[in-house]
């Protein structure tokens, strides 16, 4: 599981999300029949050097591979320049997937296995995406923030608590709420949910925090995490 979310901000836009993978790998395991999860972490977002596109990607892939890197080097190598509208490029994209994950597949799954969180910082309008892939694939749009993963967690409440999507805000604020929103994710679901990465682009390109600053962050929230209980037992003095 993954939680990921995007956010449209007043001088450009973020990417956050959770760094645990689980992988099967049968040498962890005590019969080569009955392999274990694994996690591990690592990036989940791949970045479009071409066209200046992050995608993040959520669910099931196979061992070996990364969707996500394999998207944005379709967009790279194909596409000169990107239409404004995405949706066609990416349903095929997606529908093609599908049928790699689940060759013997031919009809639509009653869930998505596999979906791609899409930020476009030079399209004019609707510049995040999220593709979700099935037999028969789809896309929604936004112009204010997207949730990809585990959307039903309980940490969205902090996207609503500071009205993100409902009035302007800034990187450094966006920042700080998507960090808290997705270390809060890895709080309630500490099993599929775990570690942080954040992108921020402004000024024109993309900047990455590091494994330094995603510590600091990783830190404060522990800290600020313990202040919030403490001054909510006091609500009630």
């Amino acid at each position: 599981m993954t939680f990921q979310l995007a956010v449209c901000c007043s001088d450009g836009f973020v990417l956050a999300g959770d760094t645990k993978i689980r992988s099967s790998k049968a040498e962890l395991s005590d019969s080569i029949y009955d392999p274990v999860a694994s996690p591990i972490n690592r990036s989940k977002t791949a970045f479009s050097r071409r066209h200046g596109v992050a995608i993040a990607m959520a669910g099931e892939g196979l061992i070996g591979t990364d969707p996500a890197i394999g998207l944005t080097s379709v967009l790279d190598s194909r596409y000169e320049v990107l239409p404004e509208d995405l949706a066609p490029i990416l349903i095929d994209w997606g529908n093609e997937h599908f049928r790699v994950l689940f060759p013997r597949q031919n009809e639509q799954l009653p869930y998505y296995p596999c979906s791609m969180l899409i930020v476009r910082p030079l399209a004019k309008t609707n510049p995040l995406m999220l593709l979700r892939i099935n037999h028969k694939s789809d896309v929604e749009y936004s112009h204010t923030s997207l949730v990809n993963g585990r959307d039903s967690c309980s940490a969205v409440f902090w996207l609503d608590y500071f009205r993100v999507g409902s009035k302007e805000i800034s990187v450094r604020d966006a920042t700080a709420i998507a960090s808290l929103t997705v270390l809060y994710a890895g709080a309630v679901d500490p099993y599929n949910i775990g570690g942080l990465e954040v992108h921020d682009f402004s000024s024109g390109t993309w900047h990455h925090c590091d494994d330094q600053r995603t510590g600091q962050i990783q830190s404060r929230f522990k800290e600020t995490g313990h202040k919030i209980r403490e001054l909510s037992l006091l609500l009630a003095d």
